[in-house]
């Protein structure tokens, strides 16, 4: 006759038990968090809260799922290319310490002009390229470019091959104390794809900062790979001023809620990809420097088949361009759910 020792059994299945615990605890690495600021930090130090780093393309190489990386209050002004997916339980999270005071900027003030004439100049900065270049004055008006800096009319700029803006204002003005004179420099603050040396990821979060003045968007990612760029979140962010639209664009299953898309050139979002829930933001003043050749709205939502079955809910929107508020083009094949205040 078998006999089966029960206290046997036990042995083994706390065996097992304990085999199971010491598997999940050795894949499960700690989520980190680290710390950026640009006044007192260094990219040699470790980015520790005592010794942090100096820009966040230093943190976003090293960040793994469900690490968070604070910045500190400054001016960064750079472009954040690469960097790792999260996971859907340990998403990578960039996360500002106060939103006013955390900015992100793709400009760079100029306050140093040499007159030749009319026209003041301005050599040794230092544009990503030239196709998206723009002189901002006063956070109002954008100069017309010009393909000459020889008998530029009022209200102009030309850049050169060489990085060197050559301006002239309206009623000849001296930017140096008349004005304040913002160039472009770089393209976004974001990109998510497999394009220009930068890397496609999901599971992204974006957090309590404001994000302004760059050449194109704030954020860009490759619309032609929706699934490759899914699951960001956009949270408690400020988007300005930026050269084109504000997001370009939100892709699959996309979280943007309590953010505020103001005075950007174009539109203050996009919406391009499937299961986008876009709630609780405010859409201003978008289309701000004048007509733009895409019209100017608060959110646009397609044209490409990508976008379907988004939500669209209790978001606010005030004195935006051509199209004020909410724009869905080409969409008729598609289901878009809105409840708008």
């Amino acid at each position: 006759m078998l006999i089966i020792r029960h206290d046997w059994i036990r042995k083994l299945i706390s065996f097992y038990i304990l085999i199971g615990i010491i598997i999940t605890c050795a894949s499960q690495v700690p989520a980190r968090i680290y710390h950026v600021d640009i006044q007192r930090g260094s990219d040699e130090f470790p980015g520790s809260e005592e010794l942090p780093f100096r820009t966040i393309g230093r943190a976003s190489v090293i960040l793994e799922p469900g690490d968070t990386v604070l910045i500190h209050p400054g001016v960064y002004h750079e472009q954040i290319l690469g960097g790792k997916s999260g996971t859907e339980n340990n998403p990578i999270v960039y996360q500002g310490t106060d939103r006013e005071k955390v900015i992100l900027r793709g400009s760079v003030l100029v306050k140093d002009w040499w007159p030749s004439g009319k026209i003041w100049i301005k050599s040794n900065l230092k544009p990503i390229t030239s196709v998206n270049a723009f002189v901002m004055v006063d956070q109002k008006h954008m100069l017309k470019r010009v393909e000459s800096p020889t008998n530029m009319p009022p209200g102009t700029f030309h850049l050169d091959a060489f990085g060197t803006y050559y301006i002239r204002l309206e009623k000849d003005a001296n930017p140096n104390i008349d004005h304040d004179i913002e160039v472009y420099e770089l393209d976004f603050a974001f990109n998510s794809g497999n394009r220009w040396g930068g890397t496609a990821k999901k599971w992204i979060k974006l957090s309590n900062m404001t994000i302004e003045k760059y050449g194109t968007y704030a954020v860009s990612t490759d619309w032609r790979h929706p699934s490759d760029n899914s699951n960001w979140e956009l949270e408690g962010l400020i988007v300005r001023y930026n050269n084109a639209e504000g997001i370009f664009h939100c892709l699959d299953d996309w979280f943007v809620h309590d953010c505020i898309f103001i005075r950007n050139r174009g539109h203050g979002c996009q919406l391009n990809g499937a299961r986008i829930f876009f709630t609780n933001n405010h859409c201003a003043e978008n289309e701000w420097f004048g007509p733009y050749e895409d019209g100017g709205c608060g959110i646009l939502i397609g044209p490409d088949d990508t976008a379907h079955s988004c939500i669209v809910r209790d978001n606010l929107f005030e004195n935006n361009g051509a199209v004020s508020g909410l724009w869905l083009r080409d969409i008729s094949r598609r289901t878009i759910t809105q409840q708008l205040n």
